[in-house]
């Protein structure tokens, strides 16, 4: 039988839950835009904010490194989308557009 969770208690840091919001605000993006461009369910990526569950620390440093290459404080959203898209492909990700 399975269970459900009904009770989410914050199982992340607080700074990692917080770097993962402030990397996304830097990119501009929205919770569904930044876990659509990385394939990452969007509730997923939400509850990583939340600090309701922790993610490998890999997944953090390697959305870090992506968007911190890809983004300059000049750039417009749907550019940064395209440099982030771009740079996701160019990891070994699917660009299917």
């Amino acid at each position: 039988a399975r269970r459900m969770v009904t009770n989410m208690t914050k199982i992340s840091t607080p700074d990692l839950s917080e770097k993962f919001k402030q990397l996304r605000q830097t990119a501009k993006l929205s919770q569904t835009e930044i876990a659509e461009l990385f394939s990452i369910p969007k509730g997923t990526y939400a509850h990583w904010e939340q600090g309701l569950v922790a993610p490998p620390i890999y997944v953090y440093n390697m959305m870090s490194a992506i968007i911190n290459k890809s983004v300059t404080d000049d750039m417009k959203k749907n550019e940064i989308m395209t440099s982030i898209k771009k740079a996701v492909a160019a990891e070994g990700g699917e660009d299917d557009g």
